[in-house]
């Protein structure tokens, strides 16, 4: 179950091609996650993945996508935009590609 989201600002070179998170955002949640554990004694908060919008209006995974899916549990959903319409679909890491997983 997701608990929260968390918006980050797009730090790529070339945020209209690319997307990248900031690492110290990133890390700074994954700690919080992890201190957030410790102190429950369970495993009850984790980093699921990562969002991202594809403004070319095609909700597949880039190549630039499979190349940085380094987690293969993490869950990738992609919003592709073509004008008010957004579709969102969601995919994990599965070797050389990715495979769709359900949305509910």
């Amino acid at each position: 179950m997701v608990t929260r989201i968390v918006a980050t600002r797009n730090i790529a070179s070339n945020p209209a091609r690319h997307f990248e998170i900031d690492p110290q955002i990133l890390f700074d949640h994954m700690r919080s996650a992890r201190e957030s554990n410790t102190r429950s004694g369970k495993i009850s908060l984790r980093l699921m993945g990562h969002y991202h919008s594809h403004p070319n209006g095609l909700a597949v995974p880039s190549e630039a996508d499979l190349r940085a899916a380094h987690d293969p549990a993490a869950i990738w959903v992609i919003a592709a935009v073509t004008g008010k319409d957004v579709a969102l679909r969601a995919f994990v890491p599965d070797g050389a590609a990715f495979r769709e997983i359900p949305i509910l």
